[in-house]
């Protein structure tokens, strides 16, 4: 297979990925008629019977494991970067955690705390060195979009813990997982048009 051609693939990955994980965490949702944005954590979807339950986790694995093939091409893109590989190689692992998160239900108590703490912390920081690496090339419109990115992905973090969203923690949840979604879709793009 061609480097062009795995480029494509990685790239659709990308894209395909944040799309079936967050419409199947919506699908969960639907089928829950007592979740509560402000009373909830997302991950409770996975514990109830159902068609809930499927689908969230179904689509945590599912999305997670395109995630990953998403990263393989972030990996080529930066090849010769070791400040962009390792913010690959970071967000290939929290893509890891997100699949785990899926896999490793609430059921399974502190391991399933473990996963998700870790994918919601790796994913912005692998944000800041995949930024610094867009800046060395001096691709600054994608380094400001990646730092914003990043920043906004820890932020929403902070205000819940200062302010507070409510009692549960889905809304900077989906905060922070869809503003990595959007810079995962866009890269996404950018891979499949790539020379």
């Amino acid at each position: 297979m061609s480097k062009n051609r795995w480029f494509q693939i990685s790239g659709f990955a990308g894209i395909v990925a944040p799309v079936i994980a967050i419409s199947c965490i919506f699908v969960a949702i639907a089928n829950y008629p007592l979740f509560v944005w402000t009373d909830n954590a997302l991950s409770d979807l996975g514990v109830k019977e159902g068609l809930a339950s499927l689908s969230f986790n179904s689509g945590l694995v599912i999305g997670g494991i395109l995630a990953l093939v998403f990263a393989s091409g972030l990996v080529g893109l930066f090849f010769e970067s070791k400040m962009g590989k390792f913010g690959a190689v970071l967000f290939s692992a929290s893509s890891l955690f997100l699949t785990c998160i899926g896999l490793f239900n609430e059921s399974y108590g502190s391991i399933h705390l473990f996963v998700s703490v870790a994918f919601f912390t790796l994913m912005p920081v692998s944000m800041l060195f995949l930024m610094s690496a867009f800046a060395l090339r001096e691709e600054q419109a994608t380094a400001l979009f990646t730092l914003a990115v990043g920043l906004i992905a820890a932020l929403v973090w902070i205000c819940h813990w200062a302010i507070g969203f409510g009692i549960g923690v889905a809304i900077p949840e989906i905060l922070s997982g869809g503003t990595i979604s959007t810079w995962t879709v866009v890269l996404g793009f950018r891979l499949i048009m790539r020379p």
